[in-house]
């Protein structure tokens, strides 16, 4: 009687834990993983407690193998992510556009020593572009547009992202767009148009690439990065390249 009343009482804890921890996981990111051994950690405990009531030997004791081992598997893999999100990272969604809103107060916005000679008054050049070049291009709407509040969905200055842009620059909802070059097929929409597109360099891409702090990398070339990038290189150990000992590489 007393092994069926703790089992009862372990059983309806471990049930309402359980449900809450599906309810939890759902707004998870490890729902995939974490999920399936929840389910098989809740099914392994209550074969245990009916095992446990209904054989009379040690042997069951050997069942709670399985939750236990669902039990650090699971602490493990939620050790691992917590780890993995605390990596300090940089995306698309830390990067503020109100941030640099032209004339908005202590906005981020580079500025001129002195006030520009060069001013627009009206028909002002409707602006659009890339998200990595908007502050670029609020700046000089800064500079030189007449002081006004200017938000991103009432323009004159825009930030649709690249291929927006283009397709904005095509029909004709924007003058002047800030982004890199257009791709094969977007020349081809505005020659098919009779288009022609006026180019001017402002800038130029690099790639930074970062190695691992015990692996010195000294001379690696181009070639070497673009067969990195395209699949052809995956172990620097076959390469050329002068490396460390170590089995970081890249």
């Amino acid at each position: 009687m007393r092994k069926r009343i703790i089992s009862v009482l372990i059983g309806l804890g471990i049930s309402a834990l359980s449900f809450f921890a599906l309810v939890a996981l759902i707004f998870s990111p490890e729902s995939k993983i974490l999920g399936p051994l929840l389910c098989v950690f809740y099914i392994s405990i209550i074969i245990f407690l009916i095992l446990w009531n209904i054989i009379k030997s040690k042997i069951v004791y050997f069942a709670l193998c399985v939750p236990a081992i669902c039990a650090v598997a699971g602490i493990a893999v939620i050790g691992y992510h917590s780890h993995i999100r605390k990596i300090p990272t940089v995306d698309e969604y830390d990067f503020y556009l109100y941030q640099y809103q032209p004339f908005r107060q202590n906005n981020l916005l580079a500025e001129l020593d002195e006030e520009s000679d060069f001013r627009l008054t009206d028909n002002l050049p409707v602006l659009d572009g890339a998200t990595a070049l908007y502050p670029v291009y609020a700046s000089f709407v800064q500079a030189v547009y007449p002081a006004d509040d200017y938000r991103l969905s009432g323009g004159p200055i825009f930030c649709s992202k690249t291929g927006e842009a283009y397709e904005n620059l095509l029909n004709g909802k924007a003058d002047i767009i800030f982004c890199a070059g257009p791709s094969e097929a977007q020349l081809k929409q505005f020659n098919d148009n009779g288009i022609k597109l006026n180019f001017v360099d402002i800038g130029r891409e690099a790639f930074v690439l970062f190695v691992n702090k015990s692996n010195s990398i000294n001379n690696l070339t181009i070639e070497d990065i673009h067969g990195i990038y395209s699949g052809k290189i995956k172990n620097l150990n076959k390469t050329s390249c002068s490396i460390g000992s170590g089995p970081e590489g890249l």
